[in-house]
């Protein structure tokens, strides 16, 4: 339920200047690297200007990953892989989470958003190399037109192997992949209003699609690249391709989808196809409310469906389908700070809970943890993030990162009425809560073993960040203005500060303490209330939404 308003919601864009709450609202949103630093460069910034820098160009630090078995690419170039490939598919998602680390820009969560639409599950993809091509499509289109990207990723390996299109021949039809396409990826299935009829397609239309995607089938070599993308795709093979018209139901106003006259043709028939699909507004309005529950707020009532999500939808369609300008549009607006109505508190910000994958990079970046690096430290790296990151903290916290359960994907980004709070419950909060201990121990916990020997150096991180750390207050005040998404009340402050970091001392003791040590060098009397303040802050409920 939404509150009361005295404005109704609009996407206009707000032509103010972003103070440190809204601009740490943007990139919490907009990056999964969140630091003081980036915190302080996007404040004082217009919304406009602040947006632009999220959308700065990123280059990949390394272009493939590392096989810390024989430090060496395998990929393209390199050492080639044969046995194992699970865990090669591991380390590819270890690759990409430290590069979006290290993106401090837009670009990882995009690609990560598009994973939400065309979702795969990396352990039902086969080699490893299928899931770093559908990461590149991922990449590539990431900034680009989403209806190229849905022609690409069809013909993607991966995703010929995940839904099983590359069953799909004219005398064996296989319709997994064509119904997954109206359903999830494209227009959405709406309301069931008669026997095989849900509001913006049929069954009809189901088998109709199944039959235009016939014959295209996966290429394990990777010898065909796509000359868009440089990246490698499937073949297609005409003789196992359904060669009559298709003529779709009156969803699709009985259009006819003309046969292919050979392999070559083949594309074609499947462009013409898409564009039908693409040709109905549902499919705009659909696109743009999972970027709307992805990015601001997964209610949509009938006011944001009339006032942001049609608007956004007509600019989506007038862009033809580019995806950077409506998201540009959606993050520049009153809208999303909050500020199209009486009260700017109340709806958006901090009405997100953070997956597992961002509140470990969100973690990582802002306390600025020392990660091994992938070229000079390979083994470490596959214990910090393939052995910590990955199986003991995102899995247990309900994850597993490119490899969700069902083609839904996530919970968290479809399931009604929870959401995102599917990333918050009993069976997955343990992980969470032991976040904080993890990295002052530099251990597993709920698994043995150690996370890589990545800690949290709370004294370094608070004299390196904070801006007088002898100030008691001043430093409780930094840190949850900074971590939490909201300014908390004077009893909450008084939590944080005297129950739990001060611990019955005054400030006065801890300015002490802390000049005690910036002069002996001796950390222990401050090391202990700063672990304790940092482990209470990871596991609040406050840190767990953005």
């Amino acid at each position: 339920m939404r509150h009361k308003k005295n404005k109704m919601a609009n996407i206009n864009a707000y032509n103010g200047v972003l103070d440190q709450r809204l601009a740490s609202h943007l990139l919490r949103r907009g990056s999964y690297h969140y630091s003081k630093s980036r915190i302080n460069e996007l404040t004082g910034l217009t919304a406009s200007a602040a947006v632009a820098n999220l959308f700065q160009d990123y280059t990949l630090s390394l272009e493939q990953p590392i096989n810390p078995d024989t430090n060496d690419v395998w990929i393209n170039g390199g050492t080639p892989t044969t046995n194992n490939q699970g865990k090669y598919r591991d380390i590819i998602v270890s690759w990409w989470m430290d590069e979006a680390r290290q993106n401090q820009g837009i670009q990882h969560k995009l690609e990560f958003f598009l994973h939400t639409i065309f979702t795969i599950n990396h352990n039902f993809v086969n080699r490893s190399e299928n899931l770093y091509d559908y990461l590149s499509f991922n990449r590539f289109y990431a900034l680009g037109n989403f209806k190229d990207y849905a022609f690409k990723i069809t013909k993607s390996n991966a995703m010929l192997l995940y839904l099983d299109n590359t069953d799909n021949e004219a005398l064996n039809p296989n319709e997994n992949y064509a119904r997954e396409f109206l359903e999830l990826f494209t227009i959405g299935k709406g309301s069931q209003v008669g026997e095989g009829d849900y509001t913006n397609y049929t069954e009809l239309d189901v088998q109709m699609a199944a039959k235009v995607l016939t014959g295209f089938k996966t290429k394990l070599d990777r010898t065909i690249i796509d000359t868009d993308t440089s990246i490698p795709i499937g073949r297609v093979s005409y003789n196992k391709h359904d060669q009559d018209d298709k003529t779709f139901s009156h969803r699709f106003q009985n259009q006819t989808i003309t046969a292919a006259v050979n392999a070559a043709d083949m594309d074609r028939e499947l462009q013409d196809m898409i564009t039908m699909i693409f040709n109905q507004e549902e499919t705009a309005r659909f696109f743009c409310r999972r970027l709307y529950r992805y990015f601001v707020n997964t209610v949509i009532d009938a006011e944001i469906e009339s006032d942001i999500i049609a608007p956004l939808a007509q600019e989506f369609i007038s862009q033809n389908f580019e995806i950077q300008p409506i998201v540009e549009m959606l993050l520049k607006s009153e809208h999303f700070y909050d500020l199209d109505d009486i009260e700017s508190a109340d709806n958006n910000i901090g009405a997100l809970i953070t997956s597992p994958m961002e509140q470990m990079l969100r973690t990582i970046t802002y306390f600025n943890l020392e990660v091994p690096d992938q070229t000079t430290d390979t083994e470490r790296f596959d214990r910090f993030y393939r052995r910590f990151v990955q199986q003991t903290y995102c899995e247990l916290s309900g994850m597993e990162v490119f490899a969700p359960t069902t083609v839904a994907g996530y919970e968290a980004y479809y399931q009604e009425p929870n959401f995102t709070k599917n990333w918050f419950n009993s069976s997955n909060i343990i992980a969470r809560y032991k976040l904080g201990e993890m990295f002052i121990t530099g251990l597993r916990l709920l698994e043995s073993g150690n996370n890589g020997y990545v800690y949290a150096n709370m004294v370094d991180f608070v004299e390196n960040t904070i801006t007088d750390a002898s100030d008691a207050v001043l430093l409780v005040e930094e840190l949850t203005t900074h971590l939490l998404p909201e300014a908390i009340d004077a009893d909450r402050m008084n939590y944080f500060l005297n129950d739990v970091f001060l611990d019955g001392l005054s400030p006065i003791n801890w300015q002490v303490e802390w000049n005690n040590y910036l002069n002996s060098g001796d950390n222990s009397d401050v090391e202990i209330p700063l672990n304790r303040l940092y482990q209470t802050l990871m596991y609040c409920q406050e840190y767990q939404s953005f």
